[in-house]
C-alpha cells in the first residue's frame, strides 16, 4: 500500500518503541547519512567496517556516517565481504529450498513454500536496532521466488545505502533541527 508524508511537528515520532540515530551531515549534503554498527542474523552479529568497536550508544560527532538511508532506493547495497558474511548467516539460519535467480542480479533466493523460515535480522544502527520485516528484507522477484533485498557493491565503488524495502513497516522521522533519525515499527496497512 502507499502511505503518506508529513512534514513539520505534525511528523514528529515519539512514545513507547521510538528509536533514534544520529543524522551525519557530510558530502554530498544531499543524502542522510547514518552509521551502521552492523546486522543480527537469528542473534549471531555481524559488524559493519571500522566503527564495529561502538557500543550501542550515540558516537561522538568525529565518528562519519558510513551508509546513507534512501526512502528513493529500493534495494540495500552493501560492500561485498559484508554481504559475504550476511549471506552465509542467513543461509545457516533460514529453512527452505534456494533456487538460482535466473537473472543473476540476486544473490539469494528461496522457493515460496510452506516450510520456508526467513531468520530474524535487525538493522543495528548507533543508538537504534531495527527489526527488519521479512517481507521487506525478502523480495518477489518472480513468481514463486524471493530473494534477498540486500545485494553487494564492488569495493571500488565506496557506496552503501540502506534502502526503502528494509524501512517497510516502519514510521520514520528525519529531524534535520537535532540532526537524527527515527524510527518506530508499526503495521502500515492500518496505519491512517
Amino acid at each position: 500500500r502507499s502511505s503518506t508524508i508529513t512534514f513539520g511537528s505534525n511528523a514528529a515520532l515519539s512514545g513507547n518503541g521510538v528509536v533514534s540515530t544520529p543524522l551525519i551531515r557530510q558530502f554530498p549534503v544531499t543524502y542522510y547519512y547514518v552509521n551502521l554498527i552492523g546486522f543480527s542474523v537469528a542473534n549471531m552479529r555481524i559488524p559493519y567496517k571500522e566503527i564495529s568497536n561502538l557500543d550501542n550508544s550515540f558516537p561522538n560527532d568525529t565518528v562519519t556516517g558510513n551508509i546513507f538511508i534512501d526512502s528513493g532506493t529500493m534495494l540495500t547495497y552493501v560492500p561485498l565481504e559484508f554481504y559475504q558474511k550476511l549471506e552465509s548467516d542467513i543461509i545457516k539460519t533460514a529453512r527452505g529450498t534456494r533456487v538460482t535467480d535466473p537473472s543473476g542480479f540476486y544473490g539469494l533466493c528461496y522457493k515460496v513454500e510452506k516450510r520456508l523460515q526467513i531468520p530474524k535480522i535487525v538493522a543495528r544502527f548507533a543508538g537504534a536496532d531495527i527489526l527488519l520485516p521479512p517481507n521487506g528484507t525478502f523480495l518477489e522477484v518472480y513468481d514463486g521466488v524471493v530473494c534477498l533485498a540486500i545485494v553487494p557493491v564492488d569495493p571500488a565503488d565506496n557506496l552503501a545505502i540502506f534502502g526503502n524495502l528494509l524501512q517497510v513497516n516502519h514510521l520514520i522521522e528525519y529531524d534535520l533541527v537535532n540532526n537524527k533519525v527515527s524510527f518506530l515499527p508499526i503495521d502500515c496497512t492500518k496505519y491512517k
